[in-house]
């Protein structure tokens, strides 16, 4: 597995998926929940409210501001 901090994101920001046709879910905001920086199909894990996840380029993300979306104890688990 590649290193997981030549990635700009971090397991549990929120993020707003970039408005693009080919995006699921684009200009919707959910969790970063994985970084994989080997997996073929896209980088970056993301869940949304709804219960889905997504995986994406970084190129498709964009971080919100504010606390992180997911409490740090349920980030260890």
């Amino acid at each position: 597995m590649k290193d997981r901090d030549a990635s700009p994101f971090k397991v549990g920001q929120r993020v707003r998926i970039k408005r693009s046709f080919r995006s699921p879910y684009s200009g919707r905001a959910g969790v970063l929940i994985a970084i994989c920086l080997d997996d073929s199909y896209g980088t970056h894990l993301v869940y949304f409210d709804d219960g889905v996840q997504f995986r994406y380029t970084p190129a498709e993300l964009k971080v919100l501001p504010g606390k992180l979306g997911i409490p740090e104890e349920q980030l260890a688990s």
